[in-house]
């Protein structure tokens, strides 16, 4: 939001169909495009896999990590050196219809000059992002960039002090801009990215991470991520290329057409198209990559595809009805964000085209990150190849056509190319993926698209009905502005609430996880959309014990306790920390409570469900007091979760966070939905032989990768087994119900024959109806 602010200053301090509002916007961007060519690609898609290997390696890992993060500093110093020095041919490439020695060229460059520098902090904001993400921290890289906004808005609103007729091209022509007003905007620019840049770096170091500058980069395994980097840059390369000839097309416009939507007007109809993609779309694939990488590099098939299907079932039931309320209501976000020296007529149609690409830019991308999982470079080169092949050709067609419709003509090259690259990553995923279910996918974009088209119809109704707010004017008061906001409003809440209905309708399971994190904020909200589960909460609940529980048995979880003591019947707790824990609830800023799954007796452990606010996920969490008494018992379940933390195998229920805080203490694991316990999978009938053996072999190898890294269960029973909906096999609760059970202290050996409830990973397993499963032959 603080860069749609941004934005609108701009626009209010020195237009949108203005000359200097499309020279500021040529010069300004030039350091992230020339840092995307240069670099961006490489970082984002090779850098985040290379380290997680690296994190696992050891000492060598260590090398690893050292090298390739002194080769990427390399080139971002040497390359930032390099395009300072050709300032003037670099801004002369993006704009030939610029002529030298003319008011706007010559501005550009001195524009230029100033904010070039900018690539360099760019690309180290990305290289601290890629290490925080290596070690599970998202939080400082997703916040950095609005401390950026707040120096650029600072800069811009002195600006407007000190010159408020800028705006005005016949009061302050080209030719009149001082070096004073230049060094203001623009030096305020690039001081705040390189705040975004500085502020990383202390939380890298709270991570432990330190970085010892090493060279040479032959013989420590750069070759695949060489590679990689080779075909990245090839993709970032073209897609330049067709954003090269968009920037000359909107160059020539503002000589051929000064008035016309031009650069400025181009670039910020694209702030708009891309404001939902980078809230929504972005964050799911963020969360999804790692996720992705982790499975390709175990060879996991099955999951990549089970993750795949379900983020594109996320993304349709997210992106399209954005897509469809983009079109619908463009003028008036137009109108909402730019109220001065903007017209929403003009760019509204620019904003209508590029949504049109919404939802299959999304598609494309997610595919893309796929094929980057397996280091596959060249797959996803062919997505792009085509997005500007695609461009390409309608851009020729601009160029011959009148200059007022060109940036509608290439916003519809855009969207054109995106279609195109998510259809052609669709059918490259499904071939390398067998097991991704696209029909699934496929009804969840037609209920999504059928519940958005028929909710904008009724919704159109209504903004026929409401006042506009002077849309066809070019700037708009205070009271024209709110009459526009409230109508957006009105309109923006009859389309959400009858797309929610008509989608539940339709079968659009997925309508509750992405209104979840909203409706978590909305108290007794989210049960109108029902609440998901991590999979081990749903197995653990529907588990039946076989014996009754000994005294002090804990309460279901993914963690592996019995099913003894549901949530509703258990005493309320009096004068306890715990007393705090509600719905809604946030620990340590990011778990919002959703669910209170299961409750020990005697109010000492919660099991809840809860969504990671951060990343959009459902996760797990596993709540005790830390005060008084129960200090010991919390410091030591802590300290086991984070040596769990660093076990790195799929058959270990993956812890990804631990926390304490005002007298609580709490344990954070991956959300897995629709699994079931062992304890479940054999309360009606024994197991299949092949299955029962396979379980075990893989739950014990799970134990056995544990124990290797000094790591032991003690607590092991029926209900600490899963088997996921896509058959993985995982164990909960090493180096964690040991301690919450007082048997940290026993050794392996003599785990058996100390615990009551252990089951061994070798015995018969014990069926919950009292009797035993029958023995697997062999």
């Amino acid at each position: 939001m603080l860069g749609l602010a941004r934005a609108s200053l701009l626009a209010a301090a020195i237009g949108i169909f203005t000359p200097a509002g499309n020279v500021w916007q040529a010069a300004n961007t030039l350091p992230n495009t020339i840092y995307v060519l240069l670099a961006a690609g490489v970082l984002n898609v090779v850098l985040l896999p290379q380290l997680m290997k690296g994190m696992v390696r050891g000492d060598a890992g260590r090398d690893y990590t050292d090298r390739l993060l002194t080769l990427a500093v390399s080139i971002l110093v040497g390359g930032t050196v390099v395009f300072v020095a050709l300032t003037p041919l670099v801004t002369k490439l993006y704009n030939m219809s610029w002529e030298w020695g003319g008011p706007e060229l010559s501005l550009a460059i001195f524009f230029a000059y100033l904010c070039i520098p900018q690539m360099l902090f760019y690309g180290l904001h990305t290289l601290l992002g890629q290490v925080l993400a290596a070690h599970q921290r998202f939080a400082a890289f997703m916040w950095s960039p609005a401390l950026a906004n707040v120096v650029a808005i600072a800069g811009i609103v002195l600006f407007m002090r000190r010159y408020p007729q800028a705006a005005d091209p016949e009061a302050v022509p080209l030719e009149t801009w001082t070096s004073g007003m230049v060094w203001l905007l623009a030096g305020s620019a690039t001081l705040g990215i390189v705040v975004q840049a500085a502020v990383l770096v202390p939380a890298v170091r709270r991570t432990g991470f330190r970085w010892s500058p090493r060279w040479g980069f032959r013989g420590v395994g750069l070759g695949s991520a060489s590679r990689m980097a080779g075909w990245s840059l090839a993709d970032v390369g073209v897609s330049q290329a067709g954003l090269l000839v968009v920037y000359n097309l909107m160059a020539w416009v503002t000589v051929a057409a000064p008035t016309a939507p031009a650069r400025a007007a181009y670039d910020n109809s694209f702030l708009v198209f891309i404001l939902p993609h980078s809230l929504v779309a972005l964050s799911l694939l963020t969360a999804i990559y790692p996720v992705l990488s982790r499975a390709a590099a175990q060879g996991d098939l099955a999951s990549m595809a089970d993750s795949t299907a379900r983020g594109l079932r996320l993304l349709g039931t997210a992106m399209v009805p954005i897509a469809v309320g983009m079109i619908l209501f463009a003028p008036h976000l137009i109108r909402i964000i730019f109220p001065r020296n903007a017209d929403p007529t003009a760019m509204a149609p620019i904003v209508m085209v590029l949504s049109l690409g919404l939802v299959p830019y999304g598609v494309y991308l997610l595919c893309a990150r796929v094929f980057y999982s397996f280091e596959d470079g060249r797959t996803p080169f062919g997505f792009q190849l085509s997005i500007t092949a695609v461009l390409l050709v309608v851009l020729a067609v601009a160029f011959t056509g009148p200059p007022e419709r060109a940036a509608v003509t290439a916003a519809a090259g855009q969207a054109l190319g995106q279609l195109t690259a998510a259809v052609l990553g669709l059918r490259a995923a499904r071939g390398r993926l067998p097991g991704l279910g696209l029909r699934e996918v496929g009804r969840t974009f037609l209920g999504a698209a059928g519940a958005a088209v028929l909710a904008a119809v009724p919704t159109w109704l209504l903004l026929r009905r409401l006042p506009s707010g002077s849309l066809d004017s070019q700037s708009v008061g205070l009271t024209g502005w709110a009459v526009t906001a409230v109508s957006l409003g009105a309109a923006g809440v009859l389309f959400l609430t009858v797309y929610a209905v008509l989608a539940h309708l339709l079968g659009v399971r997925e309508l509750g996880e992405v209104a979840r994190p909203v409706l978590a904020k909305v108290p007794g909200a989210s049960r109108w959309l029902g609440r998901g589960r991590p999979e081990g909460a749903v197995a653990a609940q529907q588990a039946t014990p076989d014996v009754p529980a000994a005294p002090g048995t804990a309460a279901p979880g993914t963690l592996g306790w019995d099913d003894d003591v549901a949530p509703s019947g258990v005493e309320h707790r009096k004068d306890s920390d715990m007393d705090r824990l509600e719905v809604g609830t946030v620990l340590g800023d990011r778990y919002a409570l959703e669910e209170l799954l299961a409750r020990r007796e005697g109010g000492t452990l919660d099991y809840w469900s809860a969504r990671d606010v951060t990343l959009g996920r459902l996760v797990a969490v596993t709540v005790l007091p830390a005060g008084g008494g129960h200090a010991d018992t919390a410091q030591a379940a802590l300290d086991g979760a984070r040596r769990v933390a660093s076990v790195d195998d799929p058959r270990l229920v993956r812890v990804l966070d631990v926390g304490s805080g005002d007298g609580l203490a709490w344990i954070v694991e991956e959300g897995l939905s629709e699994a079931e316990s062992l304890a479940s999978l054999v309360a009606e009938a024994p197991l299949p032989a092949e299955e029962a053996r396979r379980i075990v072999g893989e739950a014990a190898a799970g134990l056995e990768s544990a124990r290797r890294r000094g790591l032991h269960h003690l607590y092991l029973n029926p209900h600490s087994v899963l088997r996921t909906s896509d058959g993985t096999v995982k164990v909960s609760g090493v180096g964690v119900a040991s301690a919450l059970e007082g048997t940290d202290d026993v050794t392996a050996d003599e785990a058996p024959s100390s615990t009551p409830r252990t089951w061994s990973a070798c015995s018969t397993p014990v069926s919950p109806r009292g009797g035993r499963a029958r023995r697997c032959p062999g």
